[in-house]
């Protein structure tokens, strides 16, 4: 069963489908690794992003197209790039290190 995380956004988007104000992040799929890693965990859990690749990730698993996503205010964007941490590390376990 696919996971998925709610996104609640601090300022809201205008879209062509309206107003948005949240984003729900769906489990990737294997096809969205072809882009490569969002982030590497580091020998003492420090987080190395690649934040362009953060943002394919994020177009795959909202369905939002990136002139929507460019959008999203700083912290909106910290909020969203957490959640994709938070739902892939859900998947593998408490220790992402023990992969």
């Amino acid at each position: 069963m696919a996971k998925s995380k709610s996104i609640s956004l601090g300022a809201v988007l205008d879209t062509h489908k309206g107003p948005l104000k949240e984003l729900v992040l769906n489990e990737p799929r294997a096809r969205t690794f072809r882009k490569g890693e969002p982030f590497k965990i580091r020998s003492g859990g420090e987080i190395e992003w690649n934040n362009d690749i953060v943002l394919a990730f994020l177009q795959d698993m909202t369905g939002h197209d990136s002139i929507v996503l460019d959008d999203l205010s700083a912290a909106d964007f910290l909020k969203a790039r957490n959640g994709l941490l938070e739902l892939l590390v859900a998947e593998i376990g408490s220790d992402p290190l023990e992969v």
